[in-house]
């Protein structure tokens, strides 16, 4: 990944090349972990709504 690259510093970077890089990585960060929570979130709810049924059926 070119996101990787950008950890090596060198000499010719400028700060703002560095904090653009930076930035990126720490989005790419937030997605992943926006992904994650959303996969459990969403498996939460299907056991949720699994339960509900369950009881909605137990109440006929």
């Amino acid at each position: 990944m070119s996101e990787c690259q950008c950890l090596t510093r060198e000499p010719e970077m400028s700060e703002n090349v560095i904090e653009n890089n930076l930035t990126s990585i720490i989005r790419m960060c937030v997605g992943f972990a926006e992904e994650k929570l959303e996969a459990k979130f969403n498996k939460e709810m299907e056991i949720l709504k699994t339960d509900l049924a369950k009881h909605m059926e137990n109440m006929k």
